[in-house]
């Protein structure tokens, strides 16, 4: 079953317009490999940060690429531009390209124009990762509360569509976790401006989403924008 990944990666400096022939090679090259469209993304809340959202049909598709001639030649491409770390997966002071996988293919609709969802509605609405912003939501859960988390989602999920609209709401668990214990629910929401997303937390009925913030240790958001150009 396609799997999304999902990669962070730290720039040594602004985002500038020399940069963007190597991401493009970097888009070749990743397509090329899984066969499926690769999209680049900057943070806004920190612009240093650059994100890749991809499909590959399983996350050992990804590993065995990972090694390969044409992936090591990416990281001797972008030497100096992005925080590398000292290997794959491995960081700096806490800084480096950091990579894992969501079980699902997240970008399905983004490729097709239509959802995957059930009933009519659900077709109509397009994907988070066409709208001007998206929302990028880490949920940090206790194993043990993965079904309490996954049934309370579903419970309030509507508060949050009656804000995004027209736009999908997709996310999927992380399949490598940090800890046996530890699980991890990514989501993403597609929004016309960040200001949008931020005026949904002033309404009453946030009162009823923040619900699922009962069943999780800890999240964070933060916001991007497709790189122009690639």
């Amino acid at each position: 079953m396609p799997c999304t990944e999902f990669a962070l990666l730290p720039l040594t400096s602004p985002l500038s317009p020399r940069l963007l022939p190597k991401l493009r090679t970097c888009k070749h090259v990743l397509e090329r490999a899984s066969g499926y469209p690769c999209h680049f993304y900057q943070q806004v809340e920190n612009p240093s940060y650059m994100y890749i959202v991809g499909t590959w049909e399983s996350p050992g598709h990804h590993e065995r690429f990972l090694p390969s001639v044409e992936n090591l030649g990416l990281f001797d491409l972008l030497r100096g531009e992005v925080v590398l770390g000292v290997g794959i997966g491995e960081t700096v002071e806490g800084r480096g390209i950091r990579m894992w996988h969501l079980e699902g293919d997240a970008l399905s609709s983004l490729r097709t124009g239509v959802d995957e969802g059930i009933g009519e509605e659900d077709a109509k609405k397009k994907s988070p990762f066409s709208a001007p912003i998206i929302s990028c939501n880490r949920h940090y859960i206790s194993s043990h509360n993965r079904e309490g988390f996954s049934a309370k989602f579903n419970e309030v999920k509507h508060t949050l569509e009656n804000e995004t609209k027209e736009y999908e709401i997709e996310g999927g668990w992380r399949i490598e976790k940090e800890a046996e214990d530890k699980e991890e629910w990514v989501m993403f929401c597609g929004w016309e401006s960040v200001e949008k997303h931020m005026a949904f937390s002033k309404k009453e009925s946030f009162k009823e989403w923040r619900g699922i913030v009962d069943w999780v240790e800890g999240f964070e958001v933060r916001h991007l924008r497709l790189i122009e150009g690639l």
